[in-house]
């Protein structure tokens, strides 16, 4: 497995991976967790090629990209695409814990 297929696999198990194509400048996020097929199809059609992988393993960000590639700028951009999706994800999460922990709190105490 290289090192690209490991992230991929390692992203995908623990957390969350994103592949990254890109044409251009331009770049589209593909998250592995859902359908990708008829997505990775339609940017195929259009042009858009494998740039690399995204992801967070065990709280880490981590990245992989093809060596040689030359637009950086969309590398970059989808980075920060990436980040800001994350952390949008983390506050749902976050939401969903300060209400488990109100309900809990609410709880009458048998002893």
């Amino acid at each position: 497995m290289d090192a690209q297929q490991q992230l991929v696999w390692d992203a995908a198990t623990t957390s969350t991976a994103t592949v990254v194509l890109g044409h251009h400048g331009s770049f589209l996020l593909v998250n592995l967790a859902g359908p990708t097929d008829e997505a990775v199809r339609e940017a195929k059609a259009r042009g858009f090629a494998y740039y690399g992988v995204l992801g967070v393993v065990n709280g880490q960000a981590v990245a992989q990209f093809e060596p040689g590639l030359g637009d950086m700028r969309a590398v970059v951009a989808a980075a920060l695409e990436f980040g800001s999706l994350f952390a949008d994800r983390l506050k749902k999460q976050e939401g969903d814990a300060v209400a488990w922990l109100d309900a809990l709190h609410s709880l009458e105490d048998p002893r």
